[in-house]
């Protein structure tokens, strides 16, 4: 139970902070105190799970976690590059974070797009966006946690509530994600060029999923343990793994052994978290989901998750 507060306390300063970010403080004479913040938290009231069960109440509230993000994740990553600065292990962690971009389509040669090639100053905002984006999707996925601990039929209003939101904030990182990654792609001398293989990775490959199924299924199927499953362990998977693979990269391998182990350690760690999330949990949900779509003669959500694995 204790648990389950605190993960219901993160939903509601999260749609607090934003509901802060747009109307602002309760008092308008001075700037807000830290005190009365949280004071304001407080005040302000979560909606009714059948408030938020509508397409205008989702749709607005994930515009408003967009806007919420918009503003509070290149703080944290500028913050972030600027304390990798002084790092002491930065300069060795420069060379894998570069190699793990041109993965994701960096050219490894200096190119129109790319005339420096990648730069350290692009490594480290590579670097600071994992980090940053790691911590958005534990944000989301923490408030989803009370479900899975209690059950639907069995969770509160303010629990459903708590659910809904979690995926809503997802989704609004994924609105803000796909537009700024857009911009950045196809924006003409941007200061922080992507290349068009990584916008086809993260938008058209990854964003799209949440961006498409997240609101249908709160609409459809909010009632199903193997939706709040998989959202859940999804979003911890990816912020676990990128965590401590951004940490790997901090380990000085060539000159302790100690850290050698560590990174072999972290990389089973990693392959652990993926096989446990991605296939032991995820296989047995998504066929499970399905099967119920095809006992509901649910077409169009059969077809789409058929299409979709």
């Amino acid at each position: 139970l204790n648990l389950s507060k605190i993960f219901l306390c993160v939903a509601k300063t999260l749609f607090s902070w934003i509901c802060l970010l747009v109307h602002g403080s309760a008092t308008k004479k001075d700037p807000p105190s830290l005190s009365s913040f949280y004071c304001n938290i407080n005040m302000i009231p979560l909606p009714t799970f059948e408030q938020l069960s509508t397409v205008p109440s989702m749709a607005t509230s994930a515009l408003l976690f967009a806007i919420f993000w918009t503003a509070s994740l290149p703080l944290a990553e500028k913050k972030i590059a600027l304390k990798l600065t002084d790092a002491a292990w930065w300069p060795g962690a420069v060379s894998p974070t570069k190699s793990m971009m041109y993965n994701f389509g960096y050219p490894k040669e200096p190119t129109k797009r790319f005339p420096d090639g990648v730069t350290e100053s692009l490594a480290r905002d590579f670097y600071s966006g994992t980090i940053s984006i790691c911590v958005a999707h534990a944000l989301c996925a923490s408030p989803m946690v009370p479900v899975l601990i209690h059950g639907w039929e069995d969770s509160s209003d303010l629990i459903k509530v708590s659910f809904i939101l979690g995926t809503l904030a997802d989704l609004g990182f994924d609105i803000y994600d796909a537009v700024q990654l857009s911009i950045r792609a196809f924006a003409t001398n941007h200061s922080k060029p992507i290349p068009i293989e990584f916008w086809v990775i993260l938008v058209c490959m990854h964003h799209t999923t949440a961006l498409l199924l997240v609101m249908p299924l709160n609409l459809h199927y909010v009632h199903r343990f193997e939706y709040h499953q998989t959202a859940v362990s999804l979003l911890y998977a990816a912020s676990a793994c990128y965590l401590a693979g951004a940490y790997k990269f901090t380990l000085n391998v060539y000159e302790k052994r100690k850290d050698f182990v560590l990174y072999k350690i972290i990389v089973l760690f990693q392959l652990a978290v993926l096989l446990y999330t991605r296939v032991y949990l995820w296989f047995p949900a998504a066929f499970g989901l399905r099967a119920r779509m095809k006992e509901q003669n649910d077409t169009t959500f059969f077809y789409g998750a058929t299409v979709s694995k």
